[in-house]
């Protein structure tokens, strides 16, 4: 392997987390704005499409897929009602710790773009 190649790739590897800092701008502010959801509405206002039918949008009802139920069991992890979210659905265990930090990936993307802009 030559020296031009293992440039190559250090510059794939650093082209790549330019990528995926930029998605966590874009996301990461996603994530607050459904964490914030999740605290102000408990998960049967969720379920009832307040938080929707609050900025005019219609609630519609859900189809049935493998991700129905997590927005309620999000708000249920709010607001500390472990159990209830677990019935909502199961997938909430790795569903919200990836919001979080996801919540938090902005500073982190932030950070490398800025010593990528220096370098």
């Amino acid at each position: 392997m030559n020296s031009s190649t293992n440039a190559e790739r250090a510059g794939a590897g650093r082209d790549i987390r330019a990528v995926v800092s930029w998605l966590a701008l874009v996301l990461g502010p996603l994530a607050w704005v459904v964490l914030g959801v999740s605290v102000i509405w408990d998960g049967e206002q969720v379920a009832a499409g307040v938080h929707l039918t609050g900025l005019g949008l219609e609630a519609r009802s859900c189809p049935g897929c493998l991700l129905c139920g997590l927005s309620r069991a999000v708000a249920h992890v709010s607001h500390g009602e472990l159990g209830a979210a677990l019935g909502a659905n199961g997938l909430v265990l790795f569903a919200y710790p990836g919001l979080c930090l996801l919540a938090l990936a902005p500073a982190w993307a932030l950070a490398y773009l800025l010593r990528l802009r220096k370098s």
